[in-house]
């Protein structure tokens, strides 16, 4: 692949171009520290005859003559800064080493991704050239999953584009000239190379899962290359398309259909043209890989609804178990007909995104398979209907991550969980107020079942914290729950008597250090101080609720394990600074998508 930064620059682009190459700048505002439990873990490697493509082993070492099971389970026990030292031994041993070092890869626009990118290239130039093989082993068939993220450095690094005012300073030619050089870099080399690896299947023969996360306006063709690739997950999240268009299957695909087991897909209009109708791309995507699509994501941020209707028949989803609506508004049913049928084990939705939405759940029924329920419905109110939710007390758990008025709470959803659901395992609840009332803690107290306990209150985004929590509260109510393991309190809040209002207690806490000491060293006394109050306030549970086995309050994540020093069980941060865990607790009180194992 050329190199990026030696590409020549073509006449100037226009405003469209330019703004693809600043979005790349564009840093995602998460709202706070959300990093704890979000680690991928990494793929298992393949067994060597795999990566190796058939070849037999050159080298005689005893190493390669064990079964490929035990073969692949020395390899995973390897420490990773030794795995360069291994690839160093002999051909075998270094593809044993890229079957680890390799098997997720991450797109960054790095040296090291460009340096990888043409190591595949001349891997498929040698494959066209010898009737699809390579002479020596090759490092495609080592990959099985694929990440592409641009790092805004490496932009800049490039093309000596970034968001500042210095660049804005520039002189319009001279900007114009740099952000040409960019988008041709990018936008014609750069991901032209990776939608070419894509879709040739002899060079990635076993990339499973390609996770797209750069937020760019992608073209027709690149959706095509994805249905030629052999991936079988594919998340794209909040790209653009310029232009309404049906996916392309490849001729060698007898069955006309896509492989995909899972599918995360959130697709948006570009900002020129806000009111794209997506419905013929997202129900063309859905109708080629419905007969092996596992699990679902289907979300977008735009206002408009979909149309279904008019569109072709609606495929059915035989293999569907896990289906997550987001906020998606659907003008009609057709398409929910499909989806949400009786084997149906996980679902996420707003019921009440739109009117044709409400009616359909309301209407539904029981669905015998279903353990997962996630109600992601911003206007929970009394008025509205909860056919849906009681035909179905099966449910193990149960998750409303929107905050709900405290009557809805307390004098409809409770009482019902408290009296019908019997199998109720998981609970997630957020009131609209600033605090839980004992009431509200009597009822969540009748729930004898709970394995898992999520609450919240107050304002749930941003610096302010307003919900003064009363831990003692809490555990006279919560010893009442017998089976409880996992308990977390999140948008929680302190005072320590010097900082008295709870809201800025994260922001302005480490004021109430003594001020004689410089502001990061009373951030790390406060930070401290906080750890070891909330450690405190675990051993109460500890002391009431000793079957418990994890905590998050405070912004701490905690274990429990016993002490032999203090003879007890004790709480053991996970952490080393304060998380808001966002979505590790949406993950544990819902669910997640399907990754290859």
């Amino acid at each position: 692949m050329e190199h990026p930064e030696d590409s020549d620059h073509e006449e100037g682009i226009g405003p469209f171009e330019s703004h693809q190459v600043l979005d790349l700048m564009m840093p995602m505002y998460s709202g706070g520290k959300d990093d704890f439990g979000k680690e991928l873990v990494p793929p298992l490697p393949l067994f060597f005859d795999r990566v190796s493509e058939g070849r037999k082993p050159v080298s005689e070492t005893k190493l390669l003559g064990i079964p490929l099971e035990v073969l692949a389970l020395v390899v995973q026990k390897i420490p990773e800064e030794s795995l360069a030292s291994l690839a160093l031994v002999n051909s075998d041993c270094r593809q044993l080493a890229r079957s680890r070092q390799f098997a997720s890869l991450h797109f960054d626009y790095s040296d090291n991704t460009l340096a990888i990118i043409n190591k595949l290239q001349e891997e498929g130039i040698e494959r066209s050239n010898h009737d699809g093989v390579t002479g020596k082993p090759a490092l495609g068939p080592c990959i099985r999953r694929l990440t592409v993220a641009t790092h805004p450095g490496w932009v800049t690094y490039r093309h000596d584009v970034e968001l500042s005012e210095t660049f804005n300073a520039l002189p319009k030619k001279e900007k114009s000239k740099r952000l040409t050089t960019a988008y041709n870099a990018f936008f014609g080399s750069y991901l032209t190379s990776i939608q070419d690896l894509l879709s040739n299947r002899t060079v990635l023969p076993h990339l499973e899962l390609l996770d797209w996360e750069d937020m760019i306006t992608l073209q027709p063709s690149f959706f095509d290359a994805i249905a030629h690739s052999t991936i079988q997950h594919f998340k794209i999240y909040r790209v653009n398309v310029a232009e309404s268009f049906t996916i392309n299957l490849p001729q060698f695909q007898p069955s006309r259909s896509w492989p995909l087991r899972s599918l995360y897909l959130e697709i948006i209009p570009p900002v020129s043209n806000i009111d794209l109708d997506l419905s013929c791309l997202c129900t063309s995507m859905l109708r080629v890989c419905a007969p092996s699509l596992q699990s679902l994501t289907w979300d977008t941020c735009s206002l408009n609804p979909m149309n279904t209707d008019g569109l072709g028949p609606s495929p059915r989803f035989p293999s569907l178990r896990h289906l997550r609506l987001g906020f998606l508004k659907l003008r009609d049913v057709c398409y929910l007909q499909e989806l949400v049928h009786d084997e149906l084990n996980s679902l996420d939705v707003d019921t009440e995104s739109s009117s044709a939405s409400s009616e359909f759940f309301n209407r539904r029924g029981r669905i015998p398979a279903l353990k997962i329920f996630v109600w992601s419905s911003f206007n929970l109110h009394e008025s509205r209907s909860w056919a849906f939710l009681e035909a179905n007390p099966q449910i193990s758990k149960l998750s409303i991550p929107m905050a709900a008025p405290a009557t809805l709470l307390e004098d409809r959803i409770l009482p019902l969980l408290a009296q019908s659901f019997s199998n109720l395992t998981s609970l997630k609840l957020i009131w609209d107020s600033l605090n839980i009332p004992c009431r509200a803690m009597e009822l969540i107290s009748q729930i004898t079942t709970l394995e898992q306990l999520h609450l919240s209150a107050g304002f749930q985004a941003g610096w302010r914290h307003d919900w003064l929590i009363d831990h003692q509260v809490m555990q006279r109510y919560l010893r009442n729950l017998p089976l409880l393991k996992k308990l977390a309190f999140s948008r929680d809040s302190y005072s320590n008597g010097i900082i008295t209002n709870c809201e800025r207690y994260y922001v302005d806490g480490w004021r109430s250090v003594d001020d004689e000491l410089n502001p990061d060293h009373a951030r790390e006394i406060f930070e401290e101080d906080h750890r070891q109050w909330i450690l405190r306030e675990a051993d109460g549970y500890l002391e009431e609720m000793p079957q418990l086995e994890w905590l998050y309050f405070g912004q701490i994540p905690m274990a429990v394990e016993w002490c032999p020093e203090k003879g007890r069980r004790t709480a053991r941060p996970l952490a080393t600074e304060r998380d808001d865990c966002w979505t590790l607790l949406r993950d544990m009180f819902g669910w997640k998508g399907l990754l290859p194992t």
